[in-house]
């Protein structure tokens, strides 16, 4: 049984419409209450027109270093995020025999770790590497950034 608990990121799951009726050339699948929804042809991506992404589209496929992306390039892969559940016992707490323990009353995590997934690769950081990881991110977010136009066919 895992530690950790998954909370975010964006993977390639079937892009799913369900206003629209599946068809012949699409495949359809069916959901608890009988309903129909169609699985269309691409992961999901901001402009697919997918009604179930919510938030989750694809990230874009690297293309290798000398390649500049473009919004039209092919979606696929998968990053993930996971922290350790706080009934999760440290290595200290199972020593003395304890197996278990209550969540905190403020909702707040107690340890301490950063499980990181990116297309099958899986690394795990401290809270200080990620607080490094966290400004680097956030110093780039608010670069000066050219139009999304420029990016487009």
């Amino acid at each position: 049984m895992s530690i950790y608990c998954s909370f975010g990121g964006f993977d390639d799951h079937p892009c799913v419409d369900y206003s629209r009726p599946a068809g012949e050339d699409r495949a359809e699948a069916y959901l608890s209450d009988g309903r129909t929804f169609m699985l269309l042809d691409q992961p999901c991506a901001w402009d697919s027109g997918c009604s179930d992404c919510n938030g989750r589209e694809a990230p874009f496929v690297y293309q290798r270093s000398h390649v500049m992306p473009r919004l039209d390039d092919e979606r696929g892969g998968d990053v993930h995020l996971a922290f350790i559940a706080d009934h999760i016992p440290t290595p200290r707490e199972r020593l003395a025999g304890i197996d278990y323990v209550e969540d905190r009353e403020d909702g707040s995590l107690r340890h301490p770790w950063l499980r990181i997934g990116v297309n099958g690769e899986t690394v795990v950081l401290h809270r200080e590497q990620v607080g490094r990881l966290v400004t680097s991110l956030q110093d780039w977010l608010v670069s000066d950034f050219l139009s999304d136009d420029e990016y487009r066919p």
